[in-house]
């Protein structure tokens, strides 16, 4: 097994790359705005699923499949091989997509986008200047091409704008929504007006997919998107794959290097593929890993960004004791974050308490995480004044209770006995969204910016139901505080309060950060994992690798 760079354990890897991303500072405007083609800088659904190949993996050895010779492109260009990706597809439709879709990346490019560094930058766009966190001047790159061969323009993507804002259930909704003004003064340029401040825009816009208006079904739900991004799309064989082809006239030169990618729903262990040499890159579990470990046709590299994983109380409609601050102190302190951790991620997580990982920017060292060591007599202590006995806790299950089962054993120590109710993914959050529960061991992957971890515990945030649904003035006063700051400390010193009254409240226990492994064959030459799941972006992923 080799790592990408040295083998080193995950506290040193992280400080390391922290060190790095510190100067970037988020993707806060600096006082004076940003203009032209400015570094922007960023911030950072739930199943653990590996690395950046997250549910992803590529499948299919070799290179077979047909060699394109692209006009436009260099004269000694060809493009060799078919790639294999394993994903589980939620939606032909982009805009709707959850954030959890790898996908899209494929198909469609984004005004902005986040490199390897988790930086912001700019990408469909050429330029764009921003004199506050409200008003914003995009310029577009010119000659970027849809896939049926038209060219985008300015018009282009204030349809999309629109789309978003009038689609129910839009991943981009929330941000569209806040747009008083879209304006369009020449085919390259877009000027967006906002309500009020918004400071994370422009690192949200990487999440944006552009696709062209006469995508089938743009007036309803798109069956055919049409992007403009390094593969188009041919078919989608619903539960079995997606066909795509290389992208001829796509605006970065000499790319994509290969021919064609097939996206297949396939499920269970990838690891007997990954040996056999019929899967080329797929995200694995940390008790996948030592079945690969010391392969030397294998190399593993950690995502270089975390997702997180907590303890979530029902917020919206607690049931007693559970809306209890001694019954919920108790539970945290009968937490072992140490062994539940080594449990679930060995050397590739650490032990936190807050929603930014240890040593990042919107991370605080004045922050006491009073739950950091198990105390089962303290807990003990709490129930009784609470007059607690014995205590029966129902806890939904997304699919695989391993990690919920862990918590059980914790909590038994202290007389809470968790009722693990296992079920399917729709069941789960159709159950989560009802609020019918007590206690929801749940995680979140990595996002664009901290914003699209905050949002989520706002009184009308998307899908709270993770996060037990917590209403609350005073955080949600401060959030949008923090995103009316274009200074990057100031918004942190709003996040901070902000988290202060989850703690303070009790709306979730985080437990710990974990980094992602993605294991690829040697065959694959140039792939890098990347701060965000997407299989492509701009300095790396699928349309930057050959096959050997």
């Amino acid at each position: 097994m080799t790592y990408d760079g040295d083998t080193v354990r995950f506290t040193s890897w992280r400080s390391r790359r922290l060190s790095r991303r510190n100067v970037l500072r988020t993707s806060g405007l600096g006082a004076a705005g940003l203009t032209a083609a400015a570094l922007i800088g960023c911030g950072s659904d739930d199943e653990d699923t590996g690395g950046s190949g997250g549910t992803s993996g590529a499948s299919g050895g070799g290179s077979a499949g047909s060699n394109v010779q692209t006009s436009g492109q260099s004269a000694a260009f060809e493009r060799k091989g078919t790639l294999f990706l394993r994903d589980t597809p939620q939606t032909q439709d982009f805009h709707r997509h959850t954030g959890t879709m790898p996908s899209p990346s494929l198909v469609c490019d984004t005004p902005t986008a986040i490199d390897a560094s988790g930086a912001t930058q700019l990408f469909l766009l050429d330029a764009m200047e921003a004199p506050d966190a409200a008003n914003y001047t995009f310029t577009f790159k010119p000659g970027v091409k849809f896939h049926n061969g038209r060219g985008m323009t300015a018009e282009d993507v204030r349809l999309n704008f629109e789309r978003i804002r009038a689609t129910d259930g839009a991943w981009m909704k929330g941000t569209a929504d806040g747009i008083s003004s879209i304006e369009t003064p020449d085919e390259q340029t877009v000027v967006v007006t906002l309500d009020e401040p918004y400071s994370p825009m422009l690192s949200l816009l990487s999440e944006m997919w552009i696709m062209a208006p006469e995508s089938p079904g743009w007036d309803g739900t798109i069956t055919e998107p049409i992007g403009t991004g390094p593969f188009a799309w041919k078919q989608w064989i619903p539960n079995d794959r997606i066909d795509l082809e290389a992208h001829t006239e796509y605006w970065q030169p000499n790319r994509p290097a290969i021919s064609a990618i097939q996206v297949k729903n396939l499920e269970g262990d990838p690891i007997p593929a990954l040996l056999a040499g019929d899967v080329h890159i797929s995200g694995i579990t940390v008790t996948q890993r030592a079945l690969v470990e010391g392969n030397p046709d294998v190399n593993l590299q950690l995502e270089k960004a975390t997702s997180w994983e907590f303890l979530s109380f029902n917020n919206r409609s607690p049931r007693a004791p559970f809306d209890d601050l001694r019954v919920r102190r108790a539970i945290g302190h009968a937490l072992d974050k140490a062994a539940l951790n080594e449990f679930a991620n060995g050397d590739t997580g650490m032990v936190a308490d807050q929603m930014a990982p240890p040593n990042s920017f919107y991370w605080s060292d004045q922050i006491v995480d009073p739950f950091a060591t198990p105390n089962l007599a303290e807990a003990r202590k709490l129930l009784a004044a609470a007059g607690v006995g014995d205590l029966r806790a129902v806890m939904p299950v997304n699919s695989t209770p391993a990690k919920p089962e862990v918590v059980a054993a914790q909590l038994r120590e202290i007389g809470v006995e968790c009722d693990l109710q296992v079920a399917d993914d729709v069941t789960t959050e159709t159950r989560l969204q009802s609020y019918d529960w007590d206690l929801y061991f749940a995680g979140s992957g990595t996002r664009s910016d901290i914003a699209l971890r905050f949002v989520r515990m706002m009184s009308d945030g998307p899908n709270p139901g993770l996060w037990g649904g917590p209403q609350n003035a005073d955080y949600d006063r401060l959030v949008k505080e923090a995103w009316a700051e274009v200074d990057a400390e100031a918004r942190k010193a709003k996040y901070l309060e902000a988290w202060q009254v989850v703690m303070d409240n009790l709306f979730t226990i985080v437990a710990y950060h974990r980094a992602g492994l993605t294991a690829s064959r040697k065959e694959v030459v140039g792939w890098e994992t990347g701060a965000m799941a997407n299989f492509n972006r701009i300095d790396g992923g699928v349309s930057h690798i050959t096959l050997a």
